[in-house]
């Protein structure tokens, strides 16, 4: 994915449900949300070979929080399908190799903008 075509992407909505979660076009009806913590320079070399400062975080023994989204019992191949939590309403997810920043608004609604920021970990599906 180029420059211009991840432009087309900011201000995507991504709902996250206890009965739906929608990202897009792509819906999922009765999602299961996995949580949990990983260390953030080990996850992120292993699964996509960057550092966390590349993702603006200063610590090298960092923790991220990581919700998975499961959708049939199996995982939810979507945009906002994983999301990598670096605060509380700040998380990433990546699709096509860039990583999209996502902003928690109200009533569990967060927005796609391409970033190279940070992500913490939220209560997902509340």
């Amino acid at each position: 994915m180029d420059d211009a075509q991840a432009a087309t992407w900011h201000g995507r909505v991504v709902r996250f449900g206890a009965a739906e979660a929608t990202s897009g076009a792509d819906t999922c009806r009765s999602p299961a949300y996995g949580y949990r913590t990983v260390p953030a320079d080990s996850f992120l070399n292993a699964g996509f070979r960057i550092s966390g400062s590349a993702l603006g975080l200063l610590d090298s023994t960092s923790r991220v929080g990581l919700t998975q989204v499961s959708c049939g019992g199996a995982n939810w191949a979507a945009p906002g399908g994983q999301l990598l939590w670096l605060t509380e309403n700040r998380a990433y997810t990546v699709w096509d190799g860039v990583f999209f920043e996502l902003r928690r608004q109200p009533a569990v609604l967060v927005s796609l903008r391409r970033g190279n920021v940070p992500v913490p970990h939220p209560t997902v599906g509340s």
